[in-house]
C-alpha cells in the first residue's frame, strides 16, 4: 500500500499493462484477424478443391506451395482471398497426381467462406 501511494504513476502504469495482457488474452478477435483469415481462406480452399476431384480423400496439400494474397492487393475490408497451391491426388487410375490448384473466396460472415472461383489444373 506505501508503494502505492509513494509511486502512483508506476502502479497506473502496472494496472494499464496488465489489463492491456488480460484484453488480448480475452480478445483474440484484436490480435493476427488477417493471420487468422488466410489461415481459415487456405483451409476452405482445399475443402473446395476437394469437393472438384474425383478422389477428394486421397488429396495431400504440402504448405510449402501455398500463397495466400488479399485479392487484387486490395485492403483487408474487401475480406476476398486468393489462395494458390499445389495438392497431390489418386486420379481414376490410382496414381498420385500433383495438380495446381487457383482459389478465391469471399469471407460472408465470422467463420463462412463462399467460393469465388476455383480453377484446378494437372502438372505436366
Amino acid at each position: 500500500m506505501k508503494f502505492i501511494r509513494r509511486h502512483p504513476f508506476v502502479s497506473l502504469m502496472a494496472a494499464l499493462i496488465a489489463v492491456g495482457l488480460i484484453w488480448g488474452i480475452i480478445d483474440p478477435s484484436s490480435r493476427d484477424k488477417p493471420e487468422l483469415d488466410r489461415r481459415l481462406a487456405e483451409s476452405h480452399c482445399e475443402d473446395f478443391v476437394k469437393e472438384h476431384i474425383q478422389t477428394p480423400s486421397t488429396a495431400k496439400f504440402p504448405e510449402e506451395n501455398t500463397r495466400i494474397r488479399f485479392f487484387d492487393n486490395k485492403s483487408y475490408d474487401n475480406k476476398s482471398l486468393e489462395v494458390s497451391g499445389e495438392f497431390d491426388a489418386q486420379n481414376g487410375f490410382g496414381a498420385m497426381i500433383r495438380s495446381h490448384y487457383d482459389c478465391t473466396v469471399h469471407k460472408t460472415g465470422l467463420d463462412t467462406w463462399e467460393l469465388v472461383d476455383i480453377q484446378i489444373n494437372q502438372e505436366r
